[in-house]
């Protein structure tokens, strides 16, 4: 390629220009940038350009950052020239040419004065901003909606769209169907993960392809049918057969693979079973191990063996036909059905409620300009803009390429010039849908003349770009695709800086060695061994700085000096750990989300507890994390102190009123300076900067959205939804920077991209993920494999590695005077995998194995003196630094003391568990979510989904949990009104639901509607019905604790059998302390006050099973009564502390037990009110225990 020379650079239609790490791309930017301002250029035919105006320069790039960086950059450099235009001298050569051209030196200053006020109408922008301005600007053109709203995420539309596709077509299936999709995709959340990569890389081809998914789906449903008729019959033919002993017998080798002889016992296990799937564990084969072709391989007989044949051979082969298309094949048709569904759902979405998305910019103005039959809209386009450059043009794909190449497509009508300029070498971003074939497709578009390169490294000093030259241009493939995109060294700008210990420098490029190199080490071996040497590394060299042993040039380094790149956020915690233990302060800089920091999951843990219902579990392990740091004598000791107990419960109810009247963030506040948690945090050892950054940072979120969303559930739900979703909330959700001190900086390699630093280390050098999905390029085109054949699995490994290597040269042009990688022989069960990493590959061209690594790399480098090698210990701690924070390892001591027992915490459950026995059987199905049995939760095969009911509903306690954790979640009203918000929450709340408790999802579409007429039923006399309730006079899952004097079974029954006639006959030891239980729900109608609680019991098949004897005998049979009793003496002393003007007898109603199978007919509802006389009574026996009379 030709050197590029920015003063002549010929402006000739196109050019493309390599810009390689630190050849000063934004430099030839701004340079290129002025002569298009002082016309300094030449057009098509010769003539002299005319000078342009800010406006008509477009500059595009991809980030915000960027373009704030190129217009400031624009504009200093302007600020420049106009100085010189003034006699000021400057050492900027390509500007002195330029003025050195110039003919009217008072002229030019006037336009670039013109120029640098008018910057802020400069057209430099991010891609999707210049698609989107102009959209709007050629709105009939482009056929582009009015009034569109613009949002950055589409999970919810994504999610919404996945939801649709389940319902509608898993929902109808059969059981057996769905039995079938559910083996690969578990859940709507399953699918959703699948397909969240591909919904908008729409110019991916999924493999194999498949022309008619919805018949082939039929096919496969008729090869299902004919198996499971054909399977019965062939079990019975292997139970009753002898081909288990002619197997046994055979010539077939006991050690053959596939193995023949070893799967019968799981081949016999299958034939005795009602299983209909046949698995063999780790086999790749089911019937199709004794398949005919199977058995014809000469291989796996003994020698002379005889081949084996048997007449169920045959039938083998027939169930492996008929049940292989429900593996993989069933998962493809899926998949493709699925994404079709989604594309086509989230479009029309989209278009239905004004929603436009990023890439629907790009896609929009793509089709916009190819559908221009006569090219209308290019030429506006190209009059408004006649010149264009594209900065990181390496990072572009086909869809934005295709924008461009088309409106500055050749033409003599006009002159137009479009210069694309990056590095192909730092194309990093294909997990972002950067395509560096479209870059290589662009280059091979262009002749060699129209191709540039910058040969001249401005940013390292001479031994480490001779380091990265010779670690490049020594392997002939050092980027895998090499025939299109060749390493061309660079030329060192001639720093003569070097890091200096006690005089003598450093070797520029040094290899930190751990291990043997014979001995093959895990990953997890090579990482935590290599964390500590170059954290002891980095140690001793600070402290040499502060000695005045260590030097950059005559200067001591100090800690921001340093950066550690890192892939990813677990090697970023590994190092700052093991930092901290070398008393070394650091800050990790990545462009990640908050929500994606370990104390966001405790946040949220925090907020969903005190929202409610409390979780008495939950509550000690919360207060056992950072934000209490309880051990565990003091959760001890708070079991047995009912004081301390409610001195805690009042704490939470205190935030919880914070939070509900002044906003997540000032109850985080108080929180925060409550429990002294800075001072806390500290005394652990823990890195309290980046904890306080990012507690305020959520908090802010928090705080933000709460004025945005409709009550602290939905703030909660939203939580949620940041902490499982894969991005969240764009650059408001980015991580904080914690400190702007000089500290020891650690960031991930794609976030160093354009930054450098004076000494950079690389502990995990050699790591690396290999390819899990079959992603691959042929003849310009971008597949995924989803059988992943072998084929294209070795396509798409080699595809990772070349961008591996990319990443890997990133990371090596970053440091300006010095680097350290760190370097093991990585395996896994002592095989080496070290030449699958970039690294290896880069180090050992050629080499088939790697039995000494160390040996092998010290050839490798001794060529070459600025490339050194050191073991992993050669550096030992140096002496404390200034100040260290040295970790704090607390042990919990063993508990020897005798904790006193006759004070405890119990409830309905444990008062009710000793059920005297005299009573009999209990009333037939009587099962409720109390029950210990768990009865089975498999949709009867018989039942078509249409004829389900509720009383068809699992039962035990799983079902019944499941439908108390529905009805807490969902509005009331919105519900009964089909509010679409609220029926949206609810299928999502039942999806959701019905994964937690591993109920079938053909379950969803019965509970929407069961669910709805449970809104409709009556349960006051008044007839009002649940749907009429509003939610701030309702109160979900209170949890309370009242105070229990010397309560004993005799007083308890005696009382019971007063108030209702029934002796419970409940045994239980005497017991003090705190009775403790959460309500349902409470709510209030025309000023009186109700405790209701749900019941899923299974009483019968008909609502004439829920009469009033029936819901009675039940009430008995369950001791419901005493436990509403119970609810209704909680409640009572609720109201006592909440309303001043108190009065039972004209606020306390009574309590409401719903027996939610009937609620669909009218029926299943018990209510019984409690006179001020009963209320007294219970209270009393409760306050006063054995005492009260």
């Amino acid at each position: 390629m030709q050197t590029l020379n920015p003063v002549t650079l010929a402006f000739d239609g196109q050019q493309l220009i390599e810009a390689s790490a630190g050849t000063g791309k934004t430099y030839t930017i701004t340079g290129l940038y002025l002569r298009y301002l002082l016309g300094l250029y030449e057009d098509a035919q010769g003539n002299q350009g005319e000078p342009l105006t800010v406006e008509q320069i477009l500059v595009v790039t991809f980030t915000e950052a960027a373009t704030s960086e190129i217009k400031d950059r624009v504009r200093s450099r302007i600020s420049m020239a106009k100085n010189m235009l003034l006699g000021e001298h400057s050492s900027d050569e390509l500007l002195r040419d330029l003025i050195a051209q110039l003919d009217d030196r008072q002229q030019a200053f006037n336009r670039l004065d013109m120029a640098a006020k008018s910057m802020d109408e400069s057209a430099i922008y991010t891609i999707h901003g210049f698609c989107q301005r102009m959209l709007k600007q050629h709105a009939f053109e482009s056929n582009m909606a009015f009034n569109l709203r613009f949002t950055l995420d589409e999970s919810e539309l994504h999610e919404q769209a996945v939801f649709d596709f389940w319902r509608q077509f898993v929902y109808p299936l059969r059981a057996e169907q769905a039995q079938a999709v559910l083996a690969h995709y578990s859940s709507p959340h399953s699918l959703l993960k699948e397909l969240r990569a591909l919904i908008n890389r729409k110019q991916l081809q999924l493999q194999p392809h498949i022309d008619d998914p919805e018949a082939e789906l039929t096919q496969l449903w008729h090869c299902q049918s004919e198996y499971l008729k054909a399977l019965p019959q062939f079990k019975q033919a292997l139970r009753e057969g002898d081909f288990f002993n002619a197997i046994a017998a055979s010539d077939i080798k006991g050690n053959a693979k596939p193995k023949h002889k070893s799967n019968l016992a799981g081949l016999a296990a299958f034939s005795d079973n009602d299983d209909t799937q046949l698995s063999l564990g780790a086999a790749k084969h089911s019937f199709s191990l004794w398949s005919a072709q199977s058995l014809e391989d000469p291989s796996i007989y003994k020698k002379n063996g005889q081949p084996f044949s048997h007449p169920l051979v045959v039938e083998f082969e027939r169930m492996a036909q008929l049940s292989q298309g429900l593996g993989e094949r069933l998962a493809q048709v899926i998949c493709v059905l699925a994404l079709a569904y989604v594309r086509r759902h989230v479009q029309s979405n989209k278009a239905r409620t004004g929603i436009i998305a990023p890439d629907d910019l790009l896609s929009q103005l793509y089709d916009a300009l190819h559908n221009d039959s006569d090219n209308q809209l290019q030429q506006q386009i190209r009059r408004q803009y006649p010149v264009a450059m594209i900065d990181e043009f390496q990072d572009t794909d086909p869809i934005q390429y295709g924008i461009f190449s088309t409106i500055y497509r050749p033409s003599d009508e006009q002159f137009t010039n479009l210069t694309m300029i990056g590095d192909p070498k730092q194309a990093i971003y294909g997990f972002r849908g950067a395509d560096i074939f479209t870059y290589i497709d662009a280059k091979q578009q262009l002749g060699a003349q129209q191709q540039y390169t910058l040969a001249k490294n401005f940013r390292s000093a001479t031994p480490l770009v001779e380091s990265v030259n010779n670690l490049f241009s020594s392997h002939p493939q050092s980027f895998i695709f090499n025939d299109a995109i060749p390493y061309q060294e660079v030329q060192a700008n001639g720093k003569d800086k070097a890091l200096l210990y006690k005089g003598e420098a450093l070797g520029a490029m040094d290899f930190v060695f751990y291990g043997s190199g014979a001995e093959v080490l895990s990953k997890e071996q090579g990482q935590s061994a290599l964390a500590e040497a170059f954290a002891k590394r980095v140690h001793f060299l600070l402290a040499a700085a502060q000695q005045g042993d260590l030097l950059l040039g005559e200067t001591p380094p100090c800690a921001g000096d340093f950066c550690i790149l890192v892939r990813d956020r677990g090697e970023a915690a590994l190092m700052k750990q093991a930092l901290t233990r070398q008393g070394v302060a650091s800050v990790y800089l990545a462009r990640e989300s908050v929500f994606k920091q370990p104390l966001a999951q405790h946040l949220y843990r925090l907020l969903a507890i005190i929202h409610g219902p409390y979780d008495e579990r939950a509550l000690r392990g919360l207060l056992a994390g950072p934000f209490y740091n309880f051990n565990s004598a003091q959760l001890l000791a708070l079991s047995d102190d009912a004081e301390q107990w409610q001195q805690q419960l009042q704490h939470f109810a205190e935030l919880k009123r914070r939070w509900y009247r002044d906003g997540a963030l000032a109850m985080l506040e108080q929180l925060l300076w409550q429990n002294q948690l800075p001072q806390v945090w500290a005394e652990q050892g823990w890195d309290v900067e980046r904890l306080l950054t990012d507690f305020r940072h959520l908090g802010e979120i928090l705080q933000h959205k709460q004025l945005e969303l409709d009550g602290t559930a939905r703030l909660l739900k939203y939580f949620h939804q940041q902490l499982t979703r894969d991005s969240s909330e764009g650059d408001s959700a980015q991580l904080r920077l914690e400190s702007d001190a000089q500290l020891v900086q650690i960031v991930t390699m794609h976030a160093s991209k354009g930054l450098e630093y004076p000494i950079v280390f690389m502990p995990f050098a050699v790591n690396f993920r290999s390819a899990s999905a079959a992603y691959y390029h042929h003849q310009g085109q971008l597949y995924l494999d989803l059988s992943k054949q072998q084929e294209n699995l070795a396509r798409a490994e080699r595809e990772r590695l070349a961008e591996d290597l990319r990443l890997l040269y990133v990371a090596l042009t970053r440091p300006i005077y010095h680097c350290a990688l760190g370097l093991y022989n990585l395996g896994k069960h002592k095989r080496s995998q070290l030449l699958q990493s970039a690294l290896g590959y880069l180090l050992f061209p050629g080499a088939e194995g790697t039995e000494n690594v160390r040996e092998l790399l010290q050839a490798r480098l001794a060529p070459y003196p600025d490339m050194s090698l050191t073991d992993a210990d050669h550096y030992q701690s140096g002496e404390n630094l200034v100040q260290e924070n040295a970790a704090v390892e607390r042990q919990v001591r063993a508990q020897r003391a005798v904790i006193e027992r006759n004070w405890r915490a119990t409830s309905f459950s444990a008062l009710s568990f000793k059920h005297s026995d005299y009573h009999g059987t209990s009333h037939s199905g009587g099962d409720d979510e109390d029950h210990r049995l768990q009865q089975s939760l498999v949709l009867k095969q018989a039942s078509p989904l249409a004829q389900l009911t509720a009383y068809d509903f699992p039962k035990g306690p799983g079902p019944g949990s499941a439908l108390h954790d529905i009805l807490e979640q969902i509005s009331f009203r919105g519900v009964l009104a089909g509010e679409a918000q609220a029926m949206e929450e609810l299928e999502q709340v039942i999806t959701h639901t019905l994964h937690k408790y591993a109920l079938d999802e053909s379950w969803h579409a019965l509970l929407c509607s069961w669910m709805v007429a449970i809104m409709r039923c009556p349960i006051l006399e008044s007839g009002l019905y649940l749907g009429q309730l509003q939610s701030d006079d309702c109160l979900v899952e209170m949890e309370f604790h009242l105070a229990l004097n010397e309560l004993d079974a005799q007083h308890f029954n005696a009382t019971m059998i007063s108030l209702f006639g029934y002796d419970f006959g409940l045994d239980f030891e005497r017991v003090k302390g705190v009775l403790k239980g959460f309500i349902d729900l409470i709510f209030c109608y025309q000023g009186r006050y109700y405790v209701l609680d749900y019941k899923s019991n299974y009483l019968g098949e008909s609502a004439d099973d829920y009469n009033d004897e029936a819901l009675t005998h039940a009430m008995n049979a369950h001791s419901y009564h005493v436990q509403g009793a119970i609810y209704m003496v909680a409640l009572h002393r609720l109201l006592a502390a909440r309303l001043p003007d108190y009065d039972p007898a004209k606020h306390l109603g009574g309590m409401v037990y719903t027996f939610l199978r009937a609620m669909p007919e009218g029926h299943g509802v018990y209510y019984r009110p409690f006179s001020v006389a009963e209320i007294d009574t219970l209270d009393g026996l409760f306050a006063k225990g054995a005492h009260y009379a």
